[in-house]
C-alpha cells in the first residue's frame, strides 16, 4: 500500500482564500489537502 502524502491550507478570515496554499501545496506534490477558514468572531464570555 503506498502511503498518501497530506497538506493542509488555513486562513484566519473569511475575506482570504486559500488558493495560493492550495496551488503550493498541489506543486510539493501533496495528494490530498484540508483547508480550514476561521472566523472573524470571538467567543464571549471569556
Amino acid at each position: 500500500m503506498a502511503s498518501m502524502i497530506y497538506g493542509y491550507a488555513r486562513v484566519s478570515t473569511g475575506d482570504q482564500t486559500t488558493d495560493l496554499r492550495q496551488d503550493a501545496l498541489v506543486k510539493a506534490g501533496r495528494d490530498r489537502i484540508f483547508t480550514d477558514v476561521a472566523t472573524d468572531t470571538m467567543c464571549e464570555g471569556r
